[in-house]
C-alpha cells in the first residue's frame, strides 16, 4: 500500500508528460509544416523566375509544341529543378482556356513515364489553389490535395504577362503527403523523444534495479534517434571533429559531393570539399570557434568542389555541439539560384547594351516627364542626355502636333484600347529646326507606376521622299493629260491638211503650202514628244542629296561655253531634291546663252539664306529678259524654241517643295531666283553658311 501513491504520482507525471510532450510534437509540427510551405513556396518563386511569360505566351498548349524550341527549353527547365530538388515530385505549368478548362503546358517528367503529361492534356480536377492563383494572381500554397496522381502538397505562382499584369498560366510544384508527414514526423521526433526520455525517468521510480539496461536503451535510442533526424533533415548534413576529419554524413551530403558515405566518415577532412580560395577565411573561422571567440559568423557562403570537380555555390550554417569540439554543419546548394541570378544580370547588361548602341532614339516617359533616354535619342534630338532628363516630353513636340501626341499618351496611360502604337508627328531640335519622326510606343511599369516605352526614328527624309513622290505622281498625271490633248490638236490639224493635199495635187503651190504646214505640225508633235522623254524621268527616283558645286561644273562642260564665264562664291552646299535637279542649272545657263545677245559675258552664281530657306540666284549681264514675256515665261510651250525648258525647271524644283521667279531688269541681265525650304538643304562647310 506504501507504493500506491507513488504508482499514482508516477501515474499522473506520465499523463503530464504525455501531454505536455504531445502539445510540444503539435507545436514542433506545425511549425515545421508553416516552415517547409515556406520554403517550398520560395523555391516556386525562385523556380519560376527563369520563366519567360512571352516564351509561354507563344506556346499554343497543344502536341504541336512537342517540336516548339520554346517548349524544349521550358521542359528541360522543370526537368532540371525537379532533379535539383529529390524531394519535389512533380513541377508544371498550367494554363486556362477561354472555356475554363484547365490544361498543362508541360511537366517535369519524361515522356515515357506513365505520370508524364504532354501538351495540351486537359486538367479537370484542378484544385482551387490553382483556380485561385488564376483569379488572384498571387503565389499560394496549400493541401493535401488529391488528384489522378495521388495526394499533393502544392506550392503555385502565378506568371503573368509583365505588360498588361494578365495571368497567363500557374507555375506549380508538388511533394507527395506521404513524404511531407515524414517531414513532419522528424519534426515531431525530438518532442516525442523528449517525452520517452521523460517517461523514462518516471519509470525508472519502478525499475530503479533496471537503470544500467535502461541507460543504456535510451543512449541507444537517442543515438538512432539523432541518426534518424540527422538522415532526414532534408539538407546535406554533416558532423566534423575539431581536427577537421569528417566523422558523419548524410545521404543528402552523399549525393551533393559525389561521395560515398564510406568514402568521407573517418577518412577525409572537410578542408578537401573547400575551394582554394575560400579555405583561408573557413580555417580562421574553425580556430576562432573553438576559442570562444565572439563575432563568428554562423551562416556564411562557400564554394564547394565535388568529386568531378564541379563547383557549388553552397550556403552553410554551422554550430558547436555543447561540451565538444565537434561541429554539425547543414549545406544548401545555392547553384542554380546563383545561375538565375548571374543569368539575370547578364540580360540586364545585353539590355543596357542593346539601349545604349541602338541607332534609334528610345525613351522612357512618366507622367509627362522624361525619366530615361538613350544616347540615339539624345542625338535625334541634339540636346546633351543630362538635358533631357526630367524635361518634359511635350517641349519636344511641335505645336501644331502636341495636343494629338499628349491626348493619345494621357489615354495610353488609362488603359485604352486600339490606340495606334506607331504614328508620325513633328519634332522641335534643340535648334529650332523641324524634323519629322515616327514613334513607336508601348505601356510599361517604371518605377511603380504606369510609363511608356518609346522608339523614336527620325523619318524627315523618307517623309519628304513620300511627299515627293505623291507630288511627283500628280504631275505626271497632268503631263499625259495635257501632252495627249496637245498631240491630238497637232493630229487633227495635220489630217486636215492631208485631206486639202489630197484635193489639191494638181495645184502645186497649194500643195507646197499644205506639206509644209504638215510639216510644222510634225515638227510640234516631235517637239512634244521630246518634251515627255524628260519629264517621264521627273519624281521616278527618289529625291537626294546633291553638290550644288559638283552639279554647276557639271552643267557647264554639257554646254558650249564659248568666252562667257560661270563664277561662283562658293559651292560647300547640298541640297536635297529630284535627281533631275542638275537640269534646272543646265537649262538656265543654256537660256542664258541662247538669248542673252552679244553682251553676255558673265553667269554668276550665289546663294544666300532668307526666312524662308536658303535662296541660290543665276544672274547674267545679258540682254535680259522683256517685262511683257514674264508672266508666261514658265508656262508650257512658251519661249521661242521647244518652250518646254523653264516649265521642265519649275516642275523638278516643285517635287521638293522649291520654287522659282525671275526678278532680272531687261536690259540689265536676267536674274532667276531659287528658293529652297528649311531642311532641304545643308552646308558641308559651316564656315560659309553665308555664302555660295
Amino acid at each position: 500500500m506504501v507504493k500506491e501513491p507513488y504508482k499514482w504520482l508516477a501515474f499522473a507525471l506520465a499523463v503530464i508528460v504525455i501531454i505536455t510532450g504531445s502539445a510540444f510534437s503539435l507545436f514542433a509540427v506545425q511549425q515545421e509544416d508553416a516552415r517547409m510551405r515556406e520554403v517550398l513556396l520560395n523555391d516556386a518563386r525562385i523556380a519560376v523566375q527563369s520563366i519567360d511569360p512571352v516564351t509561354v505566351e507563344a506556346l499554343s498548349g497543344s502536341p504541336a509544341d512537342l517540336n516548339d524550341p520554346a517548349y524544349l527549353a521550358l521542359k528541360d527547365r522543370m526537368t532540371r529543378i525537379r532533379a535539383v530538388d529529390p524531394s519535389i515530385r512533380f513541377v508544371y505549368l498550367i494554363g486556362q482556356r477561354e472555356n475554363g478548362e484547365f490544361f498543362f503546358y508541360g511537366d517535369s517528367e519524361p515522356p515515357e513515364s506513365e505520370d508524364y503529361s504532354p501538351p495540351g492534356q486537359l486538367y479537370p480536377e484542378a484544385t482551387a489553389l490553382v483556380r485561385d492563383a488564376f483569379s488572384a494572381d498571387a503565389a499560394k500554397i496549400g493541401g493535401p490535395d488529391t488528384d489522378r496522381w495521388g495526394t499533393w502538397i502544392s506550392s503555385v505562382v502565378p506568371v503573368a504577362d509583365p505588360a498588361t499584369g494578365t495571368v497567363i498560366a500557374v507555375y506549380g510544384m508538388d511533394i507527395d503527403a506521404r513524404d511531407w508527414n515524414q517531414y513532419l514526423f522528424a519534426a515531431a521526433l525530438p518532442g516525442i523523444l523528449g517525452t520517452l526520455l521523460a517517461l523514462v525517468l518516471v519509470a525508472a521510480f519502478f525499475i530503479i534495479h533496471r537503470r544500467s539496461i535502461k541507460e543504456h536503451e535510451r543512449l541507444g535510442q537517442s543515438e538512432k534517434a539523432y541518426r534518424t533526424i540527422f538522415e532526414h533533415t532534408g539538407s546535406a548534413t554533416i558532423q566534423m571533429e575539431g581536427d577537421t576529419t569528417v566523422s558523419m554524413v548524410n545521404g543528402s551530403f552523399e549525393q551533393l559531393t559525389g561521395y560515398t558515405r564510406e568514402e568521407i566518415e573517418g577518412r577525409r577532412k572537410w578542408t578537401e570539399f573547400v575551394h582554394p580560395d575560400d579555405l583561408p577565411r573557413m580555417m580562421e573561422y574553425h580556430r576562432l570557434r573553438r576559442e570562444n571567440s565572439t563575432g563568428i559568423p554562423v551562416q556564411y557562403e562557400f564554394r564547394l568542389i565535388t568529386r568531378d570537380r564541379a563547383e557549388k555555390d553552397i550556403l552553410l550554417s554551422i554550430g558547436l555541439i555543447p561540451g565538444t569540439m565537434k561541429t554539425v554543419a547543414t549545406l544548401v546548394d545555392l547553384t542554380e539560384k546563383k545561375e538565375l541570378e548571374r543569368a539575370v544580370r547578364k540580360t540586364e547588361e545585353q539590355y543596357q547594351q542593346l539601349v545604349e548602341l541602338a541607332n534609334d532614339g528610345i525613351v522612357i516617359v512618366k507622367d509627362g516627364i522624361i525619366r530615361r533616354c538613350n544616347p540615339g535619342f539624345a542625338a535625334i534630338t541634339h540636346y546633351h542626355g543630362d538635358e533631357l532628363i526630367g524635361m518634359p516630353f511635350e517641349r519636344l513636340v511641335h505645336s501644331a502636333d502636341r495636343e494629338v501626341v499628349l491626348d493619345r499618351h494621357r489615354r495610353r496611360l488609362t488603359g485604352e484600347q486600339g490606340l495606334p502604337s506607331v504614328y508620325t508627328f513633328r519634332f522641335i531640335w534643340k535648334d529650332g529646326t523641324v524634323r519629322w519622326v515616327e514613334l513607336n510606343t508601348r505601356l510599361v511599369e517604371w518605377d511603380e507606376g504606369p510609363a511608356t516605352l518609346n522608339i523614336v526614328r527620325d523619318v524627315t527624309d523618307r517623309k519628304k521622299i513620300e511627299d515627293a513622290l505623291i507630288l511627283a505622281n500628280e504631275k505626271l498625271n497632268l503631263l499625259s493629260s495635257v501632252t495627249r490633248h496637245d498631240v491630238l490638236n497637232q493630229l487633227l490639224i495635220l489630217k486636215g491638211y492631208l485631206h486639202l493635199s489630197l484635193q489639191s495635187l494638181d495645184d502645186q503651190e497649194k500643195t507646197r503650202t499644205f506639206i509644209g504646214r504638215e510639216i510644222n505640225s510634225v515638227a510640234t508633235i516631235e517637239h512634244q514628244i521630246l518634251f515627255t522623254k524628260d519629264y517621264q524621268d521627273m519624281g521616278i527616283r527618289a529625291p537626294v542629296w546633291q553638290d550644288v558645286g559638283m552639279i554647276l561644273v557639271r552643267a557647264k562642260g554639257a554646254l558650249p561655253m564659248r568666252d562667257v564665264a560661270v563664277k561662283t562664291e562658293s559651292a560647300n552646299v547640298e541640297v536635297f531634291a529630284d535627281p533631275l535637279f542638275e537640269k534646272v542649272f543646265y537649262n538656265l545657263i543654256d537660256n542664258a546663252l541662247k538669248h542673252g545677245g552679244e553682251s553676255l559675258t558673265t553667269i554668276r552664281v550665289s546663294a544666300h539664306e532668307t526666312e524662308k530657306g536658303l535662296a541660290i540666284i543665276v544672274e547674267d549681264n545679258g540682254s535680259g529678259i522683256p517685262d511683257a514675256e514674264k508672266p508666261g515665261l514658265f508656262a508650257q510651250g512658251y519661249g521661242k524654241h521647244t518652250g518646254f525648258g523653264l516649265f521642265l525647271s519649275r516642275e523638278i524644283l516643285a517635287i521638293t517643295g522649291m520654287t522659282i521667279v525671275e526678278n532680272g531688269v531687261a536690259g540689265r541681265g536676267a536674274r532667276f531666283e531659287i528658293t529652297i525650304p528649311r531642311g532641304a538643304y545643308r552646308f558641308t562647310d559651316r564656315k560659309n553658311q553665308q555664302s555660295l
